[in-house]
């Protein structure tokens, strides 16, 4: 999964990433074509099945899922259409947008005004705009295409397009518009910004930790209820002092707070329950391993997660479910008991599930 950090300059991306990676570097690198390099850093997700199937097996080796960040040099309102940096969004499977709603006097806030819900939609907005501006040069070119060569494919994606277009027009992101799998199909290399799941990270002061939800409010009103949209907040600066705390000052501090976990873990869960995945298990292969997939995903396709060939060549699933698994960490008297199931490649997998697929290639 890949995550890209982006909004305006002087909101706490780049601490946020810090204490999300763990990465110190703040320094700014240019490619060929003097666009700032993003930092990027991949962070392991922990997840305590995996430690559970690790004490089973503890010959194989443990690896959790992982999360790729992107941090993207502050955008400024108005030069979408110049601005080289939205291809690094277009690869993300999802979009986090910091946005200020803390004061400091040494630093500036960009627009002159902190207003994190006015940030939101003035972003949105050139995420639209940028969207449109692809449409737009595509559909001018499929025109003339077809006027020459009548290809169905081409044909289904100048009609989503067109349908598509009416939305922007009209101000309705993406993520907002109901498409049938072959109109998605057609259109998924374009990577449209406001197709993508949007997580807004609001960056609140200390003084405002008690009450994040009352801080936040303006914003879950407006946006929080829409498709494939999510509210999250952190105090930055505070998280970046608790991590260099000692872990008894960490526990005073969370305590005060009353605090059941940090910030920076509750990002991570955001992002995977807006992406609406859930984790599959597996133990054979020398490596204990959890698998991310989105719910409603068959046996076949989550195989495929693993390998294609085991995808194609697919022939059953073992599945155990994990809460069985943990209170009988044995195959075989599972087995005894009818709790190891043989599923088909149409068997919706679930969340936990510990799969051993079985396949011929």
């Amino acid at each position: 999964m890949k995550i890209a950090l982006f909004g305006l300059p002087k909101t706490g991306k780049t601490t946020i990433f810090q204490l999300l990676t763990g990465l110190e570097t703040t320094e700014i690198k240019y490619d060929s074509s003097g666009v700032a390099k993003p930092h990027i850093g991949t962070v392991n997700v922990p997840d305590e099945r995996v430690d559970f199937l690790h004490s089973v097996f503890p010959e194989h080796k443990k690896i959790y899922p992982q999360v790729e960040y992107l941090d993207i040099v502050g955008l400024k309102f108005g030069d979408v259409k110049e601005n080289l940096l939205l291809a690094h969004l277009r690869q993300c499977d999802l979009l986090a947008h910091v946005v200020r709603d803390f004061k400091d006097e040494s630093v500036y806030h960009s627009t002159g005004t902190i207003d994190p819900l006015k940030d939101v939609l003035t972003m949105e907005e050139e995420l639209l705009l940028a969207d449109l501006i692809v449409v737009e040069g595509r559909i001018e070119r499929l025109k003339k295409s077809l006027m020459k060569n009548k290809n169905p494919d081409d044909e289904l994606e100048l009609e989503t397009l067109q349908k598509i277009k009416t939305a922007l027009d009209k101000g309705k992101p993406l993520r907002e518009l109901k498409l049938s799998p072959a109109e998605e199909k057609s259109i998924r290399s374009f990577g449209f910004l406001t197709l993508k799941p949007l997580q807004i990270i609001v960056n609140i002061d200390e003084k405002d930790i008690p009450k994040a939800d009352q801080v936040t409010a303006g914003i879950k009103k407006e946006l929080g209820g829409k498709d494939n949209v999510t509210v999250s907040h952190i105090s930055a600066n505070v998280e970046k002092e608790i991590s260099e705390m000692d872990s008894e000052g960490v526990e005073m501090f969370m305590d005060e707070y009353g605090l059941e976990k940090l910030a920076s873990e509750r990002l991570i869960e955001d992002s995977f329950n807006l992406l609406g995945l859930i984790s599959f298990l597996t133990y054979k292969g020398n490596e204990v391993r959890s698998w991310q997939i989105p719910e409603g995903t068959t046996a076949q396709q989550a195989a495929g997660e693993i390998h294609t060939d085991i995808e194609k060549g697919f022939i059953a699933a073992q599945v155990i479910k994990f809460d069985d698994f943990k209170k009988e960490p044995d195959i075989a008297a599972l087995k005894q008991k009818g709790l190891v199931k043989v599923e088909g490649k149409e068997y919706i997998v679930e969340d936990g599930d510990i799969i051993d697929f079985r396949f011929n290639v």
